[in-house]
Formats: C-alpha cells, sequence, structure tokens
C-alpha cells in the first residue's frame, strides 16, 4: 500500500487518516496473512489451533485459510485498519543459506498433500499511484539507458518492474535461479558482495524505485560503496534513483 510517512507521529496520521476515509469498508480475500488477524473465540474453537506440520511458520496462514473457507466461513480485510508490517522479520536470516527456499518448498508439498490443491503465491494489490510509477520508470530507462542492458532492479518480488522493452531486467537481490531472494539483504556487506557479483555477470546499471529509497539509508556503506565507485545517472525524487555500475563515481575510482 502507498504511505509517505517517515515518523511515528506521521503513521499515526496516516493511519487515523485512512480510518476515517475507509470506516466500516472492507473486501474479501484469499489468505489473511497473520502478522495481523483478528476471530472470535467460537471460531477458534471451532477451526482449532494452527497445523504444526508446517516448519517455521511459511504457508500455515494459506493453510488455516483454507480449512475456515471449507468450513463455512467468509475470509475479509478491514479497509479503515492500517499496519506497519516489517516483513519477513522472522525469516530474513534464513535466506542467504538457501534454508528459506528448502522451508518454503517442503511446506508448499506439505499444503498441497493435505487439501489437493496447487499453492498460490499472494496477489499483491497495486494502487494507481504504483503503476504509474512504473510507467514512469519505464520512461526513464528507455531515455536513460542504452538498448540491451543488463538492468538490475530492487523489485520486492514485483516481476513487472523488471520488464522493459529492450532491456534486461533483473531483480536485485536475487537467488542463485535469478527470481528475487524473498528478503532485503541482511547487512552492507551482503549487499555489496551481490550487487559485485552480478555486475561481474554482466549487471550494467541499478535502478532504485522511489518505494525503495529507504535502501540508501539504512544499507549506508552500500550507498558510499556507490557513490565513490559508480556514477549517478539519474536522481528523481517521484520516480527513482539509478546508478551506471560501468563507471567510476565523482569521488572514486
Amino acid at each position: 500500500m502507498d504511505s509517505d510517512y517517515r515518523t511515528w507521529g506521521e503513521y499515526l496520521r496516516f493511519a487515523a487518516r485512512r480510518a476515517k476515509e475507509h470506516s466500516g469498508q472492507g473486501f474479501e480475500l484469499r489468505v489473511p496473512t497473520m502478522f495481523c488477524l483478528a476471530m472470535r473465540r467460537d471460531v477458534f474453537s471451532h477451526l482449532g489451533p494452527l497445523d504444526e506440520r508446517y516448519e517455521l511458520g511459511l504457508l500455515e496462514d494459506d493453510d488455516y485459510a483454507e480449512r475456515a473457507r471449507r468450513a463455512g466461513y467468509t475470509l475479509r480485510c478491514a479497509e479503515d485498519v492500517f499496519i506497519h508490517h516489517f516483513g519477513e522479520g522472522s525469516f530474513g536470516k534464513l535466506v542467504p543459506s538457501g534454508e528459506y527456499q528448502r522451508v518454503l518448498a517442503a511446506n508448499r508439498r506439505r499444503f498441497q498433500q493435505k487439501w489437493g490443491i496447487a499453492w498460490q503465491p499472494y496477489e499483491r494489490r497495486q494502487s494507481p499511484r504504483y503503476l504509474e510509477l512504473r510507467t514512469q520508470i519505464r520512461r526513464i530507462v528507455d531515455r536513460q539507458i542504452p538498448s540491451g542492458a543488463r538492468i538490475l532492479v530492487v523489485s520486492r518480488g514485483d516481476d513487472e518492474l523488471t520488464e522493459f522493452d529492450g532491456h534486461i531486467g533483473m531483480h536485485f537481490p536475487q537467488d542463485p535461479s535469478g527470481v528475487f531472494a524473498g528478503d532485503y539483504p541482511r547487512d552492507d556487506a551482503q549487499a555489496i558482495t551481490q550487487l559485485e557479483e552480478l555486475r561481474a555477470k554482466g549487471a550494467a546499471y541499478l535502478v532504485i524505485p522511489r518505494p525503495g529509497a529507504w535502501w540508501l539509508d539504512h544499507y549506508r556503506e552500500l550507498r558510499r560503496h556507490l557513490e565513490t565507485r559508480y556514477r549517478l545517472l539519474v536522481t528523481d525524487g517521484d520516480a527513482a534513483v539509478i546508478y551506471d555500475l560501468g563507471g567510476a563515481g565523482e569521488n572514486g575510482g
């Protein structure tokens, strides 16, 4: 969901405004992810606890949603409640070792064997503002980057954000197969290491879309690495920051 708050106070005002503007509104959804979930006690008594066969928590909410739906319950999202969720806070350390992907694959098999249906990844609801952001970034890339270049995109798993006409877009960070890694780098060293590995394989540009601008504040050594080694090609506060990974920055060689 699009938001522009930067502080706790701004967050509270944003949440209060949303509660007022969307009072009483909601919609049905396939899986209410369980970082924030409410149900009546009698519903829990009827459905029972989580299925503990799912390792470390991945897909246990998909399983519970399927159980509730088959028991005749409706699953809804409350539009007038806003929760800031720090994604993958529990599992981020498992990504670099490959353990995250192993557990996800094992739990996917459990889900499919239990219910006899294929597991489907979550669909993210995209706002008109975000869809316009994609278009803006593509326009900038078309104007500023030579055709055929390999481009890394801080994508948060959005495949469409890596799709360009005449360019090769890739997720950053990514797993060995090239898909989104599933989490942020655990520290600056990991971010820089993967950046250089992908650059050695031909990545020529790094695109950091506006929603990912926090990377340059959080990963300060990565920012220093970029600023001292590579050229800042584009700074567009409404769309993206783009680094040319092929040359030296103003302060480095």
